[in-house]
This record gives C-alpha cells, sequence and structure tokens, in this order.
C-alpha cells in the first residue's frame, strides 16, 4: 500500500498566493485539504485553477477569528477529514509557508518517519497576554474586541458586571485535570496520534469545554492533548519550520510576555524578503522543510526565488 502524506493548508487572504503553494506541493501521494476562512469566501474563485488538480478538498465552513476556537474547530475538521481519506501521515501549513525543499524530500521524509511526531511544544506555567493568563483566563470576542475574565488590570467587580450582565454568561473559574502544553500551532503527525486526537476531542467534551473560550487556543490543543493521551515521549520538540519572530513589525498590539522570554511587540513573524534569501537557503541546508510568511504584496521576488529554486532542488 502507498505512503498517503496529507498536508493541511489553513488560509484566510491572498488565496492566489495560496495557488502557487500548491503548485510547489503536488505529488501523486500527498493529498492536500485547503480551509478558506468563511469570510474569504468571496475571494475563492481564484481557487479555480486547483479544479485541474486531483487530490486536493477545498473547504470552506467555518468564520475564523485571530486567537480564537474556531480556528481549533477548522484544524479538526479538516484533521478528521484526512484521517477518513486514510493518509498516513498529516502536517498543518498556513496559506503564507512554502516549502524550503522540493516536495518528494518532504514525502519521503515523513514515510521515512511515520511513526514520529514533530511539533513545538512547551509546558504552560504563566502564560500572559496583556495581563491575562492564556489559558486559565476567559476570553469572549464582541466584534473586534475581546474581553477576559477574570483580568488581572480591572476590579474583579467590573469584569463580572460586563461578564453576567452585558454578555450574559455566568462562568466558574476553569478548572482542569489535564497538564497544558503549548507551541506553535503547525504539527507534523502520525496518523495514529491524529486518530487518538479526533477519538478524544469526540468523545470528551472537557478538552472542548476548556479551550473553546481560551485565548490563542490552536497553540495548545494538539501538544496538550497528545500529552493526555500517549506522552510527549515520541515527540521531537521542532516543527520543522523557519518562523522569524526576533524581528519586531510595527503594530499597535501590546507586548506579548511568554515563556520563551522574548517580549515581542506584534502577533505576527517577520515577512521574509530578498535580504533573507542566505537565512532561507542555510535553513533548508539544516532540514527544515518550511518557512513562513510570505506575502506576494510585499515582496514577490523572494516567494519565487524559492518557488523556482529552493522547491526544485
Amino acid at each position: 500500500m502507498e505512503f498517503k502524506f496529507a498536508i493541511i493548508i489553513l488560509t484566510h487572504k491572498n488565496l492566489n498566493q495560496v495557488v502557487d503553494l500548491v503548485k510547489t506541493l503536488t505529488h501523486p501521494n500527498v493529498n492536500i485539504y485547503i480551509h478558506v476562512d468563511k469570510k474569504a469566501k468571496s475571494e475563492m474563485k481564484c481557487l479555480d485553477y486547483l479544479a485541474n488538480y486531483k487530490n486536493i478538498t477545498i473547504i470552506s465552513e467555518i468564520y475564523c477569528k485571530w486567537s480564537h476556537f474556531s480556528v481549533v474547530e477548522a484544524t479538526m475538521l479538516c484533521l478528521s477529514k484526512a484521517i477518513t481519506d486514510k493518509n498516513n501521515y498529516i502536517s498543518l501549513i498556513s496559506g503564507q509557508d512554502l516549502p524550503l525543499i522540493n516536495i518528494n524530500k518532504i514525502y519521503d521524509f515523513f514515510k521515512r518517519n511515520y511513526t514520529k511526531n514533530f511539533f513545538d511544544y512547551y509546558e504552560y506555567t504563566n502564560y500572559f497576554f496583556e495581563d491575562y493568563l492564556i489559558a486559565d483566563s476567559y476570553f469572549f470576542h464582541i466584534k473586534n474586541k475581546i474581553i477576559a475574565y477574570p483580568s488581572y488590570e480591572l476590579p474583579k467587580s467590573i469584569h463580572q458586571y460586563i461578564i453576567h450582565h452585558i454578555i450574559g454568561l455566568y462562568v466558574n473559574p476553569k478548572k482542569r485535570d489535564f497538564s497544558l502544553y503549548y507551541g506553535q500551532q503547525w504539527f507534523n503527525i502520525s496518523s495514529e496520534s491524529a486518530k487518538k486526537i479526533i477519538n478524544v476531542w469526540n468523545s470528551n467534551n472537557k478538552f472542548q469545554i476548556f479551550f473553546r473560550h481560551s485565548f490563542t487556543p490552536e497553540n495548545f490543543f494538539v501538544p496538550t492533548i497528545i500529552n493526555y493521551i500517549e506522552g510527549l515521549e515520541n515527540v521531537e520538540n521542532t516543527c520543522l519550520r523557519l518562523v522569524d519572530w526576533d524581528r519586531l513589525t510595527q503594530s499597535n498590539i501590546p507586548i506579548i510576555k511568554d515563556d520563551w522570554n522574548k517580549p515581542r511587540m506584534s502577533n505576527h513573524p517577520h515577512i521574509f524578503t530578498k535580504n533573507d534569501w542566505d537565512l532561507l537557503t542555510e535553513s533548508s541546508k539544516k532540514g527544515i522543510l518550511f518557512a513562513r510568511k510570505f506575502d506576494l504584496s510585499v515582496d514577490e521576488d523572494i516567494f519565487n526565488l524559492v518557488r523556482n529554486k529552493l522547491c526544485c532542488e
């Protein structure tokens, strides 16, 4: 039986760029699942070109919000579809990724390592966004605002009033009987681990209840659940991605203080340009499989360089 490799792509914009990304990932035994944020459905015509490719499934069922449970729902939807289609291995990437090596080499790498999982994980202690405990506070998205309860910068009584009388919810302190782990949301996991995640997710709703009102739950749910069901002994602590958080971008978003001890002024990683060519080529030689972010509207040249050189080698 042929080894089947699934790539899930979560995207919300620049669908013309996604088409070019998919071209670098085509392989007879690679199945691609693209979830397009439902808010971007008006741009879906850009994906018509992909009808010429087999093994591509396009889904647009969920309105996704930044750092919201809806991102987890979109991921689980695609993960379930990938398992239903009997894929042996699954990787999650974004629509602004590019592979740094040829898809044949990526396929062969996971075929050799099909029993291993590759993702970042860190044990949760006190992971803050502004003054809110990311996992143990409740986060509510009201239009374009995020309200946290409890807050550590405003009196508890004020937040109780907002949550109880304006939002209409009565919440108790979050409780859990499992350890929390977090990392980047991008993962590479075996079908066996994926099946266990889906089974636990569907049969035991404590994880859905806990993460539904957490902040950035997409960064928590995979390492937390895998640790819960089978431990992390079979996990390589790397997502095999080049993501540059060290260069700050202009943003009005407050500093995020996390366990990496690297305060940063943005929730977005650096967007690669031609000046990063040496970094990208060196990362490719070191076995890094994907890089993000790329943006055609920022630097089309580096996007095409990676596609036409690194992806073809």
